[in-house]
């Protein structure tokens, strides 16, 4: 016999997820009795892609919110904003100074925490150097 609650984990899948064996568990089951059962562990989410997104929020001249991500793919940085009340997000083929500026400051917080490399710090600091001439 095998514990109900062992058959369950059993039939539980996270299908969202990648799953690799990194070892193995005893798991008891019933009074006496212990399985050996390989302990999975979460790797990547299969919905979200490689590329890091940075995100902020910023009030317009009018009072609105606008919403802004940019996004770092290949070596390139691709931003898009859109305004709070609507659904759509527009791209920028260029970004301007300003926000290459606000993305600068996002940056350069998450560098001081560790979450990005100081080479995305200098790859803005060289955008907004290009936006500047």
């Amino acid at each position: 016999r095998v514990c109900p609650a062992v058959l369950a984990a059993r039939r539980t899948t996270l299908p969202k997820f990648t799953h690799t064996r990194c070892s193995y568990a005893l798991v008891p089951t019933f009074p006496g009795s212990v399985l050996r059962q390989p302990l999975l562990h979460r790797t990547t989410n299969l919905n979200e892609s490689n590329m890091k997104k940075h995100e902020w929020r910023e009030r317009t001249e009018d009072g609105e919110v606008r919403l802004v991500t940019a996004t770092r793919h290949a070596g390139k940085w691709q931003l898009q904003s859109r305004l709070k009340s609507e659904m759509e997000w527009t791209k920028f083929p260029t970004i301007t100074l300003e926000d290459l500026e606000s993305l600068r400051e996002v940056i350069w917080n998450k560098y001081q925490r560790s979450r990005v490399p100081h080479g995305h710090v200098l790859e803005i600091d060289k955008l907004i150097e290009q936006a500047r001439n």
